[in-house]
Parts: C-alpha cells; sequence; structure tokens
C-alpha cells in the first residue's frame, strides 16, 4: 500500500474514540471523495513535484526589484 493511503486509513480509525483526533468534515471528505477516487492518488504527488519544481526555480531567480 503507499503512504498516502495509509495515512487516510490512520485519520480514519482517530474520529471514533472519545476525544477525536480528526474533524467530522474531513472523515466525510476522505470516505465520499478521495478514498474511492483514485485521481487523488496521481493528483497529490505531481502537486508535490511540481511546487518543489517552482520553489526550486524561484531559489535560482534574481530579485527583479533589485
Amino acid at each position: 500500500m503507499n503512504n498516502l493511503l495509509l495515512m487516510v486509513l490512520g485519520a480514519l480509525t482517530k474520529v471514533t474514540r472519545g476525544h477525536p483526533a480528526v474533524q467530522e468534515w474531513w472523515v466525510i471528505f476522505l470516505k465520499n471523495l478521495a478514498i474511492p477516487n483514485h485521481t487523488f492518488n496521481f493528483l497529490v504527488p505531481w502537486g508535490k513535484l511540481l511546487v518543489g519544481i517552482g520553489l526550486l526555480i524561484g531559489c535560482f531567480t534574481k530579485n527583479v526589484l533589485d
């Protein structure tokens, strides 16, 4: 199993205790959208990669205002 799925399933188990660590709206989102829709398993890694590339490009550009 991939790490994202393990994290999501771990979050679902934390809502059933007397003092839940996860909000109810987050559980509804996970159960109804994130788990059944495998698009999230595709979009999350690509989003992280693109943000990382953007940060690297930003570090190597000159400051325009100087």
